[in-house]
């Protein structure tokens, strides 16, 4: 292949890992221009997959059999709610992975063909996908929440590293639902309902949602737009704006292996940060404040090595996921993650002070054993990190409060215990039979030395040469022993030149 054909190969790769509404913008207006927000009405689709989680760790931890077995679980099962559920109906996926999806419908009939995604996953749960699947995952069970109203569609971070992401009110109501919504059924908010006019039947009807057990008329399906001529111009400009919104390390495996999107799932033993962040969508200037405040937080964390994986909504806002130690462990992923989180923080806190601005920032953090691979079809495909450990640190940071870092026992004793905090007291989390004991971190301990980031590159001193000889001398005699008098006179002279020849 030549080297054309493989970067238009890398580029059709990219458009199959990036949200597709943000593939749709790029490849329509190739610059920065298409990366803003852009809002809307329609109708939000959140699946939660209850028994995942329990399924995971099970295979997780029977040897590699079990892991190969389980990458085919979760590909088999994705893919097929992808391509028979949810693309049919023109659905917009946002975030997938782990034990949840986020889709987003737009245009003429949205909560009809949201409804009919919805139904349609259902229905390959009981039937095609329980065919497909192992014996072990028919205790799988979805629950869905829909919602219909004002959507946004923020890119929160940088030019180094984005993320797409969903808010407004309908994103945040559609939450609320699945949370309440029975395993295995389907639960609609009434402006969902009203919306298809009687074409819905529903049980079980509240003052403001209803089960959805089905509809009277189906709407068309329709197959995905090809890429096409739209990957055939402007290839570089289109990757440049792509590869933000995927990681480094994967980027590149795309780069030289555009068609190996697959690596199979295995256990590694990282630190789970996430960073809750709330107030982005309730101001008036929501976009900027989304775009500023997550370029700062996103900053910390590239600061102190973390791999921002993924970023989904929450309870009160959007939640971010980080690893640390994840391609390179070392024996301060814990330290590292710890500061991270206190930056970060930091930054939120100044930030909404300083503009009066009800902003806010919360972290959790806990250590252990994840499943990480991708998942996904040779259609759409992402990369989910799933096990006890990301569980704890999703629990961890439901108990922090604003600007606080909440970590568990394991991660300041991996972190030796050089950071002042304060005992929060023990919790249960579901699935563990033992309570995981929380504190809350306030700073780094007095008088240690903390972890930071060497630079990438020498800074060059050009022009400097005899500057440098007078403060290397300088250093030389101190050491000799000539007395500090004349080590601080040649070193003032130093300094000295320097500022002059910079003024020069």
């Amino acid at each position: 292949m030549d080297d054309s054909k493989q970067r238009q190969a890398y580029l059709a790769a990219l458009c199959r890992t990036v949200p597709y509404h943000v593939v749709e913008e790029i490849l329509e207006d190739p610059t920065e221009r298409s990366i803003r927000t852009h809002d809307f009405k329609g109708t939000v689709l959140i699946a939660d997959l209850v028994g995942f989680t329990p399924l995971c760790e099970r295979r997780a931890h029977s040897g590699d059999d079990g892991l190969s077995k389980l990458s085919t679980v979760l590909n088999e099962l994705f893919g097929t709610l992808l391509e028979k559920a949810i693309f049919p109906y023109s659905g917009y996926v946002v975030q997938f992975g782990g034990d949840s999806i986020t889709v987003f419908y737009r245009g003429a009939d949205d909560a009809r063909r949201a409804t009919e995604s919805a139904l349609a996953a259902q229905r390959l749960m009981f039937d095609e996908l329980g065919r497909q699947i192992e014996e072990q995952s028919r205790e799988l069970m979805l629950r869905v929440g829909l919602a219909r109203g004002g959507i946004r569609l923020p890119v929160l971070g940088d030019l180094s590293r984005r993320a797409a992401v969903i808010a407004g009110e309908a994103a945040s109501r559609a939450v609320l639902m699945q949370k309440n919504a029975p395993p295995n059924a389907i639960a609609g908010e009434l402006s969902v309902i009203d919306a298809m006019e009687g074409n819905v039947e529903v049980v079980d009807r509240q003052e403001n949602s209803a089960v959805i057990r089905g509809l009277r008329e189906w709407p068309a399906t329709h197959p995905p737009v090809p890429l096409g001529d739209r990957i055939s111009s402007h290839i570089e400009s289109k990757i440049a704006l792509l590869e933000a919104f995927v990681p480094p390390w994967f980027a590149s495996r795309l780069r030289s292996a555009p068609k190996g999107w697959r690596i199979e799932g295995e256990l590694r033993q990282v630190v789970v940060l996430f960073a809750e962040l709330w107030g982005i969508d309730r101001t008036a200037e929501s976009s900027e404040v989304a775009l500023h405040l997550s370029r700062s937080i996103l900053r910390a964390f590239r600061r102190y090595g973390g791999l921002t994986l993924k970023a989904d909504l929450s309870d009160q806002g959007h939640r971010t996921l980080v690893l640390f130690g994840l391609h390179e462990p070392s024996e301060n992923d814990s330290e590292r993650a710890l500061l991270a989180a206190l930056e970060a923080t930091a930054r939120g806190r100044g930030y909404g002070a300083a503009r009066n601005l009800d902003v806010g920032v919360r972290c959790g953090i806990h250590t252990g054993p994840v499943y990480f691979g991708t998942i996904g079809s040779d259609a759409k495909h992402d990369i989910t990190a799933v096990g006890d450990a990301v569980n704890v640190a999703a629990r961890a940071t439901s108990e922090a409060q604003p600007f606080d870092v909440i970590a568990t026992e394991p991660v300041l004793e991996t972190a030796g215990h050089e950071f002042h905090a304060s005992d929060r007291g023990p919790i249960r989390v579901k699935g563990k039979s033992e309570p995981v004991r929380l504190y809350v971190v306030h700073s780094p301990s007095e008088g240690k030395s903390h972890f930071a980031r060497g630079r990438a590159s020498p800074r060059f001193r050009a022009g400097r040469d005899t500057e440098s000889s007078r403060l290397r001398r300088a250093v030389d005699e101190a050491f000799a022993g000539k007395g500090p008098e004349r080590a601080r006179s040649a070193a003032r002279s130093s300094i000295a030149g320097s500022a002059l020849a910079g003024l020069g």
